[in-house]
C-alpha cells in the first residue's frame, strides 16, 4: 500500500514503531506489516499497486475489450 500525506504532519504507528510523515511524505508500506495506525488531523491518500490481471485485464476482457486492445495501453 501507499499511503501519501496532503496535510499537515501526522505519526504513523505500525507494530514496527512510530514514524512522524510530513506532508508530501509517501511511505510504501509492505502487505507483511499488518495493521497500522494514523494519529493527528490527517488529510491522506491510500492506494494499492493493482494486480493487472485481476484488476485491469479481466474486468477489460469482460467489458468486451479484445486482447490487442488491452495489450496497447502496455504493461
Amino acid at each position: 500500500m501507499v499511503l501519501s500525506n496532503a496535510g499537515a504532519p501526522v505519526t504513523v504507528t505500525t507494530p514496527g514503531g512510530r514514524e512522524r510523515l510530513a506532508r508530501a511524505e509517501s511511505p510504501l508500506l509492505p502487505a507483511a506489516l499488518g495493521r497500522l495506525r494514523i494519529e493527528g488531523p490527517a488529510d491522506v491518500l491510500l492506494g494499492y499497486p493493482p494486480d493487472l490481471d485481476a484488476d485491469i485485464r479481466a474486468p477489460l476482457l469482460a467489458a468486451g475489450h479484445g486482447p490487442a486492445a488491452i495489450t496497447a495501453l502496455g504493461s
